[in-house]
């Protein structure tokens, strides 16, 4: 649990110095966002839950070991108890906003969008209609309360009455207290409420959605993505297996030049053909050195028998390990593939990706 903790606060902090930069960034502009509004509340949330989460580990401590001293004296944990009780609220309100924050994430595909855009684009429209409901329910609840206040309980009061109502609403209602309460005003009230809040309001609330949302849908029928899930995913699967293949092309090449670069047939591999094989196959001589002088054990700038052996066994294990990998992925590992040298001028889009940045070129695949 301890660990849990720790990675929790890590991440608050993580977001405090990210939001703050944001902030800095944008100054006031920042707030008109809705998003980084939420992201303020869920962190002034987190941090309070965290100081009230230590001092309540103090205090119980300090409670529990006067308890061991002396068993005699009371401890009042009234007030902790109390404060335990809004800290238990506060996190369900973080963990409720945590989740709305979902919407955030997935807001890229259009379809994710509907409920915002229908919300924000009728805003205008259930705030006039909120109006309109506010005035005649609270009408309808002043009613039920001066007519069966003294009678009936659930109208015993203002605030009894105005739940009630909304509990009619919902088709949780008692009928027969209304018309023992009054025979006449009884089933008047009752049916008044729900004809004009039931069957008029509730429905003109329902149009109001269903209309706004039958335009955002139109609207997005008629539009393109912005940026679709399946297309972010598949972006990232075909750039991971390009990496791969760039690796295994890079291994093939001083597999080959392993093979070829020894002009004299000697077996013994100087500096020299290392370099033409490799700088004929587009490598930079900072990579062809550091090949080198990584295999080149004795330092004497020639590649012997053995040192050779142990360079095509490392590139054998490299090139195994790429190959799985690139199963993993649903590859084909007999992809034919060859490398040719690119000029300086046409590095490709990927140049920052791979240690091929050491290179002075590029280097295709046919």
């Amino acid at each position: 649990i301890m660990a849990c903790e720790i990675i929790f606060c890590l991440f608050i902090l993580y977001y405090v110095v990210e939001e703050a930069l944001e902030i800095k960034k944008h100054k006031l502009s920042y707030f008109k966002g809705f998003w980084n509004i939420l992201d303020i509340c869920v962190i002034i949330i987190a941090i309070i839950c965290m100081a009230f989460n230590i001092y309540r580990t103090l205090e119980v401590n300090d409670k529990l070991t006067g308890l061991l001293k002396d068993p005699t004296v009371y401890s009042d944990f009234e007030r902790l108890s109390y404060w335990e009780t809004r800290f238990s609220n506060a996190v369900a309100i973080a963990v409720f906003m945590a989740w709305i924050k979902i919407f955030k994430y997935i807001s890229f595909n259009k379809t994710m969008t509907q409920l915002s855009s229908t919300l924000g684009r009728c805003a205008k429209d259930l705030a006039g209609f909120f109006v309109m409901f506010i005035i005649i329910f609270l009408a309808f609840t002043q009613l039920g309360y001066l007519l069966f206040g003294t009678q009936v309980e659930d109208f015993s009061s203002f605030e009894n009455a105005f739940f009630t109502l909304f509990r009619i609403i919902l088709g949780d209602f008692d009928f027969h207290q209304l018309e023992e309460a009054n025979r006449i005003l009884g089933p008047i009230f009752f049916m008044l409420f729900v004809f004009f809040v039931f069957f008029v309001l509730i429905n003109m609330f329902l149009a109001i959605i269903n209309d706004t949302y039958s335009e955002v849908k139109s609207d997005m029928a008629n539009s393109k993505n912005e940026f679709e899930i399946a297309d972010y995913f598949k972006k990232g699967y075909m750039k991971m297996l390009d990496k791969l293949n760039f690796k295994r092309d890079k291994i093939v090449d001083i597999q080959k030049a392993l093979q070829t670069a020894d002009i004299n047939q000697d077996k013994q591999l100087d500096f020299d053909e290392w370099r033409q094989d490799l700088k004929s196959r587009g490598y930079a001589d900072g990579e062809i050195e550091a090949m080198f002088a990584k295999y080149d054990l004795d330092g004497d700038r020639v590649l012997g028998e053995a040192e050779q052996k142990r360079m095509q066994a490392d590139l054998a294990d490299q090139k195994a390990a790429l190959n799985k990998e690139y199963e993993d992925l649903g590859g084909k590992t007999d992809r034919p593939s060859s490398r040719v040298s690119y000029n300086d001028g046409d590095s490709g889009d990927d140049s920052d990706d791979e240690d091929s940045g050491t290179k002075s070129s590029h280097t295709g695949r046919t």
